[in-house]
């Protein structure tokens, strides 16, 4: 199976899980009020499925966050939850972030919108060698930082 194709099962995956979420929020709301089982059970499921599907930082946190505003007027402890919150946002600030190099070749718009990307100190290359040139250059340097290592 090709990674387009995993990339939209997951998607698929993803989207199928939010919404069992949030008509479970639905009809929980339309019922009364939410229980403490109903938490346990929903986070057991939450538990169960992220590791079977070995989901990454930002998919957990999105999960976590539909069944922390699901139960966001819970009058019971919700410790399990902020604690699983607490311990993936550590591990996605802790993810090596990668370098962002842009090429921008075109006319007056370009130039301004390249403008406004380096504001941000992001580099914009206005021609394909440069950018090319900068892009191999990042690689060997990872290539030899981590030789150093």
């Amino acid at each position: 199976m090709n990674l387009k194709a995993r990339q939209g099962i997951k998607r698929i995956f993803y989207s199928g899980l939010s919404l069992f979420f949030i008509f479970s929020i639905h009809s929980k709301l339309l019922a009364g009020t939410l229980l403490e089982k109903d938490f346990k059970k929903d986070f057991a499921y939450y538990l169960k499925t992220s590791k079977a599907k070995n989901l990454g930082a930002n998919d957990r946190l999105y999960i976590l966050d539909v069944l922390r505003k699901k139960y966001s007027q819970a009058e019971f402890d919700l410790s399990d939850l902020y604690a699983e919150v607490d311990r993936w946002t550590s591990i996605k600030q802790k993810q090596k972030k990668k370098p962002i190099l842009i090429g921008a070749m075109g006319g007056p718009f370009t130039e301004k919108i390249s403008k406004k990307i380096e504001e941000f100190n992001i580099p914009v290359y206005q021609s394909v060698i440069t950018w090319i040139t900068a892009a191999g250059s990042l690689a060997k340097w990872h290539r030899i930082k981590e030789s150093l290592k």
